[in-house]
């Protein structure tokens, strides 16, 4: 029986549970939203110039497949296009459309 007693009084828990009372320290409290705010944004920003850089992309993209378009057009009809020619339907589309 004392070799129990000695085995429970040399017993330490592998994890230690620390409680909390309910007090919230102000300072520490104003220090992580403060942390919260500068991170969401940072995000933001990151996902914005994202964003701006996805959108710089798609418009370059459409941009080449509809000179490819036009171009395609005029061969079918055995006009040859120039790239001043595309440009001035281009500007010609823009400013009706």
């Amino acid at each position: 029986m004392n070799r129990c007693f000695r085995l429970i009084k040399s017993y330490k828990p592998i994890f230690t549970v620390k409680r909390s009372f309910g007090l919230i320290d102000p300072l520490k409290s104003k220090e992580t939203v403060e942390e919260n705010l500068y991170v969401n944004r940072q995000e933001r920003d990151t996902l914005k110039k994202l964003l701006k850089q996805v959108k710089q992309q798609l418009d370059k993209d459409h941009e080449e497949n509809e000179i490819k378009d036009l171009k395609n057009i005029f061969e079918k009809f055995g006009v040859k296009a120039s790239d001043e020619l595309i440009k001035d339907i281009r500007g010609w589309r823009d400013i009706h459309h």
